[in-house]
């Protein structure tokens, strides 16, 4: 395992975060989508 695979499993984990996190809180939706703008 390599570096790179390290940090495929750190983004999939907050990815999946953020999902729970979008599921529970309808609020966070907004910041969600500002986190996705700021990779684009």
């Amino acid at each position: 395992m390599g570096i790179t695979a390290m940090i495929i499993m750190w983004v999939a984990t907050a990815i999946a975060l953020a999902m729970i996190n979008n599921d529970r809180y309808g609020k966070e939706v907004t910041q969600r989508e500002t986190f996705w703008n700021r990779f684009r």
